[in-house]
């Protein structure tokens, strides 16, 4: 699972879904009342809200399916003021831009969070288990002449490359619990 693909596509969804809702007010305002254009925006903005479940995964970190899931109640607050077929107020509008601004703010949190501490923690785990299996040891070679420390480099990398096939599936299932686990950690 591609944490920052997740919240990536998280935040191109709800960065359009505002957008729409921000035009939608203002068509609003100009028509004084809830019109097929206004009604257009209804739908496309819930059309990028739903658009988020392609993107979020059942193996996704329990702080980004919490905050899909808060992007689908405004979805289904939006579906019950049924503001995408004339009925709601602009109020109703503007409450649902300003959660879902809210929500924004909260995906650029957890995103900050996942980019300064989670990656380079995870990236430090990954190195010092593989340290430890004897896969990355990879220590300064005395150079005596180019073909014989390519040579060396080339055993190297062979072997590295070797025994991380050997592991690579338990390696993959041991780091993608040990990321989730560290997530809720660090987001409570």
């Amino acid at each position: 699972m591609d944490l920052n693909y997740c919240m990536e596509c998280l935040s191109k969804h709800s960065g359009a879904a505002i957008k729409y809702l921000e035009e939608a007010e203002d068509f609003y305002l100009r028509s004084g009342e809830l019109d097929e254009t206004v009604q257009a925006k209804m739908r496309a903005t819930t059309k990028e809200i739903a658009g988020m479940a392609d993107d979020v995964k059942a193996n996704a970190p329990d702080p980004i399916k919490k905050l899909y899931n808060d992007f689908q109640m405004v979805r289904k607050e939006i579906d019950q003021k049924k503001l995408e077929y004339g009925g709601g107020t602009i109020e109703d509008i503007r409450e649902a831009r300003k959660k879902l601004e809210a929500l924004r703010n909260r995906l650029f949190d957890i995103r900050k969070t996942a980019d300064f501490y989670v990656k380079p923690v995870v990236e430090k785990i990954k190195e010092k288990a593989l340290e430890k299996k004897g896969i990355v040891k990879i220590t300064p070679v005395e150079q005596t002449s180019n073909e014989e420390g390519n040579l060396r480099i080339e055993q190297t990398i062979e072997t590295i490359r070797k025994k991380a096939e050997e592991r690579k599936e338990k390696k993959g299932e041991i780091f993608d619990k040990l990321i989730d686990h560290l997530m809720f950690k660090i987001m409570g």
